[in-house]
């Protein structure tokens, strides 16, 4: 059975943000960036013990080519994602989301 994949409001703010930040950076680069958040969140589905464990039950995800980490805990039914940061943002930012 597969786990349920929960995407928090903040979380997906964050990816909204990031997103348009991207689309006014260059036309259509925004939408790159959507399909590389898929492309980890399938990942993380398939296999989320595969990724790094940061602690408080967090893990991390890198998206590539994107300097930027999807940060989800799992549980025994789902997979919750709390954020979706750049590389440079302070780590209380998703540690307060915990």
């Amino acid at each position: 059975m597969s786990r349920r994949l929960v995407i928090h409001a903040l979380a997906e703010a964050d990816l909204q943000e990031s997103q348009d930040w991207y689309e006014r950076k260059q036309p259509g680069l925004g939408a790159e960036f959507r399909a590389a958040v898929e492309t980890a969140l399938q990942s993380i589905r398939r296999n989320p013990e595969h990724f790094l464990k940061l602690g408080k039950g967090v893990r991390r995800a890198r998206m590539s080519p994107f300097p930027y980490g999807i940060f989800f805990r799992t549980g025994a039914e789902r997979i919750e994602v709390v954020a979706i940061l750049h590389d440079r943002r302070s780590p209380r930012r998703w540690q307060s989301r915990i």
